[in-house]
């Protein structure tokens, strides 16, 4: 859209964003450790490579569609194991059994133990097909090593059905542990969590920007950096300035002190805010207890053509008064959801 040069003492005020921005945790990334595994997880029948996490979950059937991307996973380590002793230790030891087509042997000359395990979760519930009420393949579980113990009479049966599968040993026993064998599990799940998310209260923060742009809203800083934004709005051709609010993109910067990213560091992210018209992006996920926070960002960036005086031939700045931006946190009330009546997956 091309306007004549405006009087030095007009103003004019350019709607540039007002937009939404996601933060989505990314699964290579290691969240936080829990001291266990959570209530309702159900082991695998057979320990499986992929499982939908973030899929829609149909009592009686099971999930429905592919879940949400890898990129959309977070990663949580757990320091507990899994011994036949509990209930999902003991499931989660026939279901490796079954899989290793050892089953049929006496369960007294045979023992299964789970550790260093992993939990796979939906990143951002934003991406996933779910309303309220409804149920989701929420987690998965793994176990990076598999411990297995077992009569000397069975040596040759164990080695050959893991050596059919083609799972890596990354320790044998030998003279050390006799007749124990440490494969690699970190390729399969062995079992997995299908939750309903009851829905709770919604807190809302706006705060209005500072003529630099910047606003902290715990827990996250942000920036928005109007550099690019100017120099586009700024164009000038022949003594006729150019302005394209489609084209005219801001910058915002997000730090969040309270998260790592991988190798520990302090996750920062930037994202590039164009358009005018709202969107609603989640910012990622952070769990407590039993409860589940969503994060949305929203940001309405109005930058003003100011005064302009020789030798400064174009001067935007950040509108005050009309420009903020809104943390909107959405809880939900987490519930473990009975799956025993599912074909294939119980």
């Amino acid at each position: 859209m091309k306007l004549n040069k405006p009087p030095i003492s007009s103003k004019l005020v350019v709607l540039l964003s007002l937009g939404i921005i996601s933060i989505s945790t990314t699964a290579q990334s290691i969240k936080n450790i829990r001291s266990g595994v959570p209530e309702g997880f159900t082991p695998l029948p057979l320990p499986r490579e992929q499982i939908p996490i973030g899929a829609r979950w149909i009592p009686g059937i099971g999930p429905d569609g592919e879940g949400v991307n890898f990129s959309n996973r977070t990663i949580t380590k757990s320091v507990s194991k899994l011994t036949s002793d509990s209930d999902l230790g003991y499931g989660v030891q026939l279901s490796i059994l079954r899989f290793l087509e050892l089953s049929g042997n006496n369960r007294s000359s045979i023992k299964v133990e789970a550790s260093n395990l992993t939990i796979e979760s939906v990143g951002s519930l934003e991406e996933t097909t779910i309303s309220s009420n409804q149920s989701l393949l929420y987690e998965g579980l793994k176990a990076e090593s598999i411990t297995i113990v077992y009569d000397e009479a069975l040596d040759a049966t164990v080695r050959g059905s893991i050596e059919e599968k083609g799972i890596p040993i990354t320790f044998d026993g030998g003279a050390v542990r006799a007749n124990s064998i440490i494969i690699d599990g970190s390729n399969l799940f062995i079992g997995y969590r299908v939750v309903e998310l009851v829905p709770g209260k919604v807190k809302r923060n706006r705060k209005k920007m500072s003529r630099e742009g910047e606003v902290t809203i715990k827990p996250y800083d942000l920036k928005l950096d109007t550099w690019n934004a100017k120099m586009c709005l700024c164009k000038e051709s022949r003594g006729v300035r150019i302005e394209s609010t489609d084209q005219c993109n801001d910058t915002i910067h997000v730090v969040d002190y309270n998260r790592s990213s991988m190798g520990g560091t302090i996750f920062q992210k930037e994202f590039e805010l164009s358009g005018i018209t709202p969107q609603r992006v989640t910012l990622g996920n952070s769990v407590s207890g039993n409860e589940v926070s969503v994060d949305s960002l929203i940001v309405r960036s109005i930058l003003r053509l100011g005064n302009t005086h020789p030798p400064m031939p174009c001067l935007i700045e950040i509108e005050r008064g009309d420009s903020y931006i809104e943390l909107v946190r959405s809880s939900f009330k987490i519930e473990n959801m009975d799956i025993s009546a599912t074909p294939g997956w119980k």
